[in-house]
């Protein structure tokens, strides 16, 4: 995919690199805003569908143990709180 749209494929996040705490950190510090294209090759879950989520979201990678900051799961609300400015 980011050799196709000829991305910076340093900036690809896969496997230990794709976890929600990544994704925060990159919102946060206002680097996430900067990309055109924000990609999710995961899985989506509807509300209800995993135990304990009461809210769509999308599974990434796990962390060794859960917190509350990451838990592998990054909800629809925490979405809509990350800071993205995409095109796509």
């Amino acid at each position: 995919m980011a050799r196709g749209l000829k991305a910076d494929v340093n900036e690809v996040r896969l496997g230990a690199r794709a976890t929600e705490r990544e994704l925060k950190t990159l919102s946060t510090a206002g680097r996430l805003a900067n990309y055109r294209i924000v990609h999710f090759a995961t899985h989506g879950v509807l509300a209800g569908q995993l135990t304990g989520t009461r809210e769509p979201g999308l599974i990434l990678t796990p962390p060794a143990v859960a917190t509350d900051e990451d838990d592998g799961y990054l909800s629809a609300g925490e979405i809509a709180g990350l800071k993205l400015d995409a095109d796509w």
